[in-house]
């Protein structure tokens, strides 16, 4: 061709791409839907680049090697592309757990040059070194792993939200002791917040408290000046808390628009200093707590060769923790009786050796993915944020603040300031419809300095294709906090705003939870359980509630497990499934995730739906008392008081009730009502019979059944209680705290 001639084909294909650029989106071949007119970065590249890798906190299951935290939030997004692509958790083609039911297990192998064998395995340490430490304060004989796979166990940076209470739990059950609740633990008189700077202390910051606000008209970027509409006053103002009266105002019949709530979650607790701690409570305890299981006990290695194992080399054997050690699979020998029968598992060190393996390595478990295999989740929580300097009186961006932010000194709780609206989803979309998205905000102060504060943005929806990408819900993120708190996090437009670390996850949930063991010898806790309510995002909140009677029955079943020789299969999965029963309190609130969320492919709600729903019930919430707003906060459900919140919704807004019928539907509506029947009945087992049988158990524990300490009833059902075999006691006491916390009965305020 000749030049001119090139340069005429050269104009011709520039003008065609252009006008290519131009058709609408569902006009244009899939694979040319992602072509952009500029390349230049986004918002959320040119920020997340800055932050190194190591600051990111990304999640349950663990952060990503990457060069920087941009490159982790692609990887996080490639994982969640796989499972809107698959609709599955997806699996290895080579099974994680291999049963061998009728295959001795082979002679020990080593771990480093070393023959090592448990009673327990904790896979996972960031919450297992928790599980870990309540096992050998319960039986400080027991022999305990906890293998870890980064380099270290210190847990991510950002701080966990707790109350005093769940700390005081831990101190209770042994985990933690009382000199170790220290740093921000108590607000003196007229404080709103107190911080502690050292970064050795438990307790980073503590505040007065949280606040849950539905707003449908904080819609200005609040740059200028201006407040958000709301319902007859401004909104996010700070007097009432200030004041420390914690007024509420009403908003002409629409319900309260803010609800000021303390004591719940208000504690920024230091994640590397309570592991450590934890860990040195785990490492510290030594055998001179023996107990007749294990006196009784020989390990399976040494039981072929007629050996025991002596004291001495119990405490050889100590507590260990295997840091930056990685698991590859658990072989289960034996099944779950009779002498061979061990778990062995497989990791980049060699061979550990164990009566139980704990699978603690949250959501993305490969051993959970094994599981699941082929099941969609029933629902997802997509949440981004960050921690970042910026906030507080001194902030270069002072003057545009919101009074939360300019205070930085109380958090929220969950909060909305828009209602349902098309986002990032509508701006992905390929193929088919798409659904609005309602957006939810969390914000804490952060400790380390006055100025430092965490703001999270989530929301609830499915694993269908047309759901957005994190790194488009990043984006929305940034649009939405120049209107939540009042700055601008584009430092090419203003400075101030610098984040230090940053937060994105998807949190897949499935409404048969908790999981109970596929395997024997293997058992889920935590997040890998699914013991968390599907509106929250899990992780050590949901693990202490349950840290005292997980232990228990782990210990329980060890020692039933010697004491019958292993033939009734007390680590078998049908026993071990006990542990982790169906609890309808945790079922019940699915119904509550599917109302707030909308579907593709189906008929949208008003797009206040979510707010008026949310507004009217934590009004009658707030009207019926800490008895029953303080447990729904910390997802725990229980019948009187949800009977009370439905029936009084009912007479405040009746013309609500079909609209929430008609968008959750009726095959939801009807699994909703079978599970909040369970919730009733499982509270009156407990009142009945549950908590009698539990105090009888307890009594006969600690040696304290004396009839001067029981009722009428207690005797009698604890003399019943011990005429049973140990495998029928076991049994009766997961029933009974099944019904218990099933029903949310464990809560106190």
């Amino acid at each position: 061709l000749l030049p001119s001639q090139l340069a005429l084909l050269f104009v011709l294909c520039a003008q065609s791409a252009e006008g290519l650029l131009m058709l609408p989106r569902k006009l244009l071949p899939r694979h040319l839907c992602n072509v952009k007119a500029s390349a230049s970065p986004s918002l959320t590249q040119r920020i997340l680049e800055k932050i190194p890798q190591e600051n990111q906190a990304g999640g349950a299951g663990g952060a990503v090697l990457a060069a920087n935290t941009w490159d982790a939030l692609q990887s996080a997004d490639s994982r969640w592309l796989s499972l809107k692509n698959s609709q599955t958790l997806g699996t290895s083609s080579i099974p994680f757990v291999k049963e061998h039911p009728n295959t001795p297990a082979p002679e020990a192998g080593t771990f480093e040059g070393e023959a090592l064998e448990f009673d327990v395995v904790v896979c996972g340490g960031t919450l297992g070194i928790f599980i870990a430490a309540a096992l050998a304060v319960k039986q400080p004989a027991l022999k305990i792993a906890v293998v870890e796979q980064a380099p270290t166990l210190r847990g991510r940076a950002q701080e966990w939200n707790l109350s005093l209470k769940e700390l005081k739990d831990l101190v209770k059950l042994g985990v933690l002791r009382e000199e170790d609740l220290d740093g921000a633990v108590a607000l003196k008189p007229g404080e709103l917040i107190q911080r502690s700077p050292d970064p050795n202390t438990l307790v980073a910051t503590h505040f007065k408290a949280v606040r849950a606000g539905y707003n449908s008209a904080e819609t200005d970027s609040g740059v200028d000046g201006k407040e958000g509409g709301g319902f007859g006053r401004k909104i996010n103002t700070d007097t009432q808390v200030v004041a420390e009266t914690l007024e509420l105002v009403d908003t002409k019949g629409l319900g309260k628009q803010e609800l000021w709530v303390d004591g719940v979650l208000n504690l920024g607790v230091r994640p590397d200093v309570a592991i450590q701690r934890a860990r040195r409570t785990f490492e510290e305890a030594t055998t001179a707590g023996s107990s007749a299981n294990i006196k009784k006990k020989t390990t399976t290695a040494n039981k072929a060769k007629g050996a025991t194992t002596t004291k001495k080399e119990k405490q050889r054997n100590n507590n260990r923790v295997f840091e930056g050690t990685r698991v590859s699979g658990v072989d289960v020998y034996g099944g779950d009786g009779g002498d061979g029968s061990v778990a062995v598992l497989r990791t980049d060190k060699g061979l550990l050796r164990s009566r139980l393996v704990i699978d603690a390595m949250g959501h993305a478990s490969p051993i959970v993915r094994q599981v699941r295999e082929g099941q969609s989740p029933d629902g997802v929580c997509l949440v981004v944020g960050t921690c970042a300097s910026g906030f507080g009186p001194s902030s270069p961006q002072a003057a545009s603040l919101r009074p939360q932010a300019s205070l930085n000194a109380n958090g929220d709780l969950i909060y909305t300031n828009e209602d349902m609206s098309f986002t990032a989803a509508e701006a992905e979309a390929r193929d088919g419809d798409v659904a609005p998205t309602q957006y939810f905000w969390e914000a804490f102060p952060a400790g380390g300095g006055q100025d430092l504060r965490t703001t999270y943005m989530f929301t609830y929806l499915d694993a269908r294709k047309e759901r957005p990408s994190l790194t488009a819900v990043f984006e929305d993120y940034w649009k939405r906090l120049r209107i939540y708190q009042g700055i601008e996090p584009d430092p090419a437009v203003l400075p101030g705003f610098a984040p230090t670390r940053a937060l994105f996850a998807f949190f897949p949930t499935f409404r048969d939870s908790p999981l109970p063991s596929s395997f024997d010898r293997v058992m889920h806790i935590g997040d890998a359980s699914g013991i968390q309510s599907p509106l929250s995002f899990g992780g050590f909140g949901a693990l202490t509630r349950h840290l005292d009677r997980i232990s228990g029955a782990v210990v329980q079943a060890l020692e039933a497990d010697d004491e019958t020789e292993r033939a009734a299969g007390m680590l078998g999965k049908d026993k071990l499934s006990l542990i982790n029963p169906y609890m309808p309190n945790l079922s019940v609130t699915w119904m509550f995730q599917r109302a707030m969320s909308a579907r593709p492919h189906e008929a949208a709600p008003s797009s206040d739906f979510v707010n008026r729903l949310l507004r009217t019930n934590f009004d009658i919430m707030h009207d019926l008392g800490d008895e029953v707003m303080k447990p729904f906060l910390q997802d725990v459900v229980q019948f009187a008081g949800l009977s009370r919140t439905l029936v009084e919704a009912t007479v405040r807004d009746p013309l609500f009730i079909p609209q929430i019928l008609g968008h959750v539907g009726p095959a939801a509506l009807v699994d909703w009502l079978g599970h909040f029947a369970m919730l009733g009945a499982y509270t009156l087992l407990h009142l009945l019979f549950g908590r009698h049988i539990l105090e009888a158990a307890s009594a006969a524990s600690s040696s304290l059944s004396s009839s001067s300490r029981a009722t009428e009833q207690g005797s009698g059902v604890e003399g019943w209680l011990s005429g049973l075999s140990l495998v029928e006691q076991f049994t009766w006491r997961r029933r009974a705290e099944a019904w218990k916390f099933g029903a949310g009965l464990d809560y106190e305020l």
